[in-house]
Parts: structure tokens; sequence; C-alpha cells
């Protein structure tokens, strides 16, 4: 009998605590912002809407997460290194989270940034055989990693930013507003970057930012010569033999007037240096005097009257290493993108480009004969289905890929699906 009353007690006294629980856990919980409840298809800006309010909330007191899942398939013809036909795919998976401590309260000026990533597939890059990757995502099989791990400090005036930790070089350096990221725009990599400065360093360093004025900036950066990304490490940082990548960058921008609105454009020159030992093609000896230059620009053309940067648009990039320790000497890139080219439609965007990466004379001579040029051409066209989601089918070309004259050209054709969550 009195274990027949006992079930009853003890159920209610655990309803009762669980009642307690949750009642204690809503009154601790801060209240979110009245906002409309947005659904993940097809208007909302991430597949995952704003959780219930807590994502406006978290951002304005200084907390932004982003997660990004690009998925690619790659089709090449019977050209390049590998003779046959086929169809590979690659992703990755890339997420963000952003710290303002002084929306915190914490720290005016200071911010901080961890980039987390995951790749899976080498795509169809072996089998293409170029000097740069058609697929520039495609970057093997990686478990979760980190990409980047930062913390910036801004002075009150914000002429003045510095930066330190674990960089990813190609976010400071050479940006461009029509050709900067494999995500969006052209997925070579040699139409995102400058070949010149290919690799951009990823791993342990430091940036200055100075904006003097609103139309002039300088960016001096160093970066560990001897970081393996995706091996995340500072210790070779610290080894004692201080071998930095160095990097100095100046930046124009300029404001055009039209009937349409302001053309934006920005106009860079940089320097760079790149410690590592390198043998001199013909010579039995080592140098690692391996410096250069790059110049760059973006200018708008023609704007939409409805604004938001839409509208047509130009780049050019070149940069020069020294031929006598680098296979490639000279680098070219030009081309062109549309904003908003239909109707109702502001997000999709179009893009056309080329390259050229030009060999050394000093190669050819002492090291392969056969060694000349690669030269590549690119159009992609970005659908942005729901602002969640965006699909970009691609075709390339490929001139002598690899820079052998001996190599079958090869067309390449792509399909990119990017989800925002």
């Amino acid at each position: 009998m009195p274990s027949t009353l006992g079930r009853p007690v003890r159920r209610l006294l655990r309803r009762t605590l669980t009642s307690a629980v949750l009642l204690c856990v809503i009154a601790c919980t801060p209240a979110f912002p009245q906002v409309a409840h947005q659904h993940w298809f097809p208007t909302a800006d991430q597949v995952t809407g704003n959780w219930g309010g807590a994502r406006p909330y978290l951002e304005n007191k200084g907390v932004r997460f982003s997660l990004y899942y690009i998925q690619y398939y790659g089709h090449k013809n019977s050209g390049g290194l590998d003779a046959t036909s086929r169809g590979r795919h690659s992703g990755s998976v890339d997420l963000f989270g952003q710290f303002d401590f002084g929306k915190m309260g914490m720290i005016p000026g200071g911010e901080a940034l961890i980039h987390l990533k995951n790749n899976w597939g080498g795509n169809i890059n072996t089998g293409v055989g170029s000097l740069g990757d058609p697929i520039d995502d495609a970057d093997g099989y990686h478990a979760i990693y980190i990409d980047q791990l930062w913390y910036q400090q801004t002075s009150p005036s914000r002429k003045l930013q510095v930066r330190l930790g674990y960089l990813d070089q190609q976010t400071i350096l050479d940006r461009n507003a029509f050709a900067n990221n494999e995500d969006q725009q052209f997925m070579s990599t040699y139409l995102d970057n400058n070949n010149a400065i290919v690799p951009l360093a990823i791993g342990p360093g430091a940036a200055v930012f100075i904006n003097p004025t609103d139309w002039l900036s300088f960016v001096v950066t160093a970066s560990d010569a001897e970081s393996r990304p995706p091996h995340f490490s500072f210790a070779t940082a610290f080894d004692g033999d201080l071998d930095y990548f160095t990097y100095f960058e100046t930046d124009l921008r300029a404001r055009l007037s039209s009937r349409s609105g302001q053309l934006v454009g920005n106009y860079r020159f940089g320097f760079f240096l790149d410690p590592r030992d390198r043998s001199v093609f013909g010579e039995d000896r080592i140098d690692k005097s391996n410096e250069g230059f790059y110049v760059s620009f973006d200018q708008m053309l023609y704007a939409e009257p409805s604004g938001d940067e839409q509208g047509a648009g130009i780049f050019f990039r070149y940069g020069r290493r020294p031929g006598e320790v680098n296979r490639i000497a000279h680098f070219w890139s030009a081309g062109a993108e549309y904003r908003g080219l239909l109707p109702r439609a502001p997000a999709h965007r179009i893009g056309v480009g080329i390259y050229s990466a030009i060999g050394s004379t000093p190669y050819r001579v002492h090291v392969d004969p056969d060694f000349d040029r690669e030269t590549a051409y690119e159009l992609y066209c970005a659908a942005q289905l729901t602002p969640a989601f965006a699909l970009t089918p691609g075709i390339q070309y490929v001139k002598q890929p690899g820079a052998l004259k001996t190599r079958e050209n090869v067309f390449v054709f792509a399909l990119r699906a990017r989800i925002r969550f």
C-alpha cells in the first residue's frame, strides 16, 4: 500500500521540479527583439531563419555566426594531363564566428574572428594538370581545421588597425571587387588571385592597416613562411629561423560621378618578399632574394539607378617574380562582371575573365624547353535563386595546361551550389 501511494507522489514531485526548472530558464533567458518569423524558403537570408529572434539579438550584442555549405561538380573533356573525360565532386563547409568586444561593452575597437573549415574531394584539378586549379576550393580531404583565428584592435579615429593571430593573407591583400571570391565569383584560382603572389600565406602573422584618408590606405603584413596549413600551429613562428613572407600594399580609391550614380574604383600597388630557399636555374647555388611586385584595379563603368553596387565593372591584375628562381616570371588577368543583369533579380551576376601565366626564360632554357605559358578563359553566371541559395554554372577553356606546349587544351564545365545557414 505505501509503495502504491509513493509512485504518484514521486511523479508529482518530478513534474513540479521540472516545471520549476523550466520557469527558471524562461525567467533567466533574455527577451529577444520582436521580429517577424522568417521561413527558410524562399525569403530568409539564411536557411535556418533568424532563430526565433536569437540571431538579431546576438548580432546586436556583438556576436555573429555564419555557416556556408559549398558543393561543386566539375567535368573535363579528354584534354589536359589525364586523357580521359571524367566528372568529379568536391565541397567545403565554412563556419565563421565574429565577436565585437565594443558592442559587448568590454574593449572599444576590439574584435576577433574564428574561421573553421572542412574540405572533401579534389574534383577534376589533377586531371586537368594546370598551374592554377580550375576549382579553387577543391583542396582535398581535410577534417575540420582552423583557417583563421585572430584579434584586431582599431584606434578611436579608425585610421589605424592592428591584426594579430593566425591569418589568411587572401582576405587582406590583393582584394578585388569583381574577382576575389571563389564561392561567389570566378572558380579558377588564377582569376581569384594574382599568380605572382600565390600562394598567399596562411599561418601565424601580423597585419597593420593605415587609413589616413577615405581615398588612401596602406597595408603592411608579415606571415610565417614555414606554416603548413591546414595543420594549425604557432610553433614554427618562433622556432628561431624567423623566415616571414612580407607584403606592402597601397590602395587608392576613386569615385567618379555619372548620371546613374557614383562609379567606385580601387587601384593597388604592392611589393612582396618570399624568403624561402630557391635554386637558381642553370647555376649550382641557392638564392633567398625572391621579391616581386604587383598592380591591380577594379573599376565600375556603369551603375544601375537602383544602386546597391549593381552595374558593370572591369578588373585587371599584373605581377612579376624574378625568372631566375621561379617558373612563372609574369602574370596578368583581366575581366568584367555585371551585377543585377535581370530585372527583379539584383543579386544575379555574370562574369567573364582571362589569365595568362608566362614562363621564365631561364627555366625554359635550363630545365624544360617545352615550358611556355598557360592561358585560360572562364565564363560564369551566378543565379541567386533565394537569398540563402545560389547556383552557378560555368565553363573554362585552358590552353596548354601546366604551361606545356605538348599538352592538349581542355574544356572544364563546373556547377557550384552555395547555401547559407
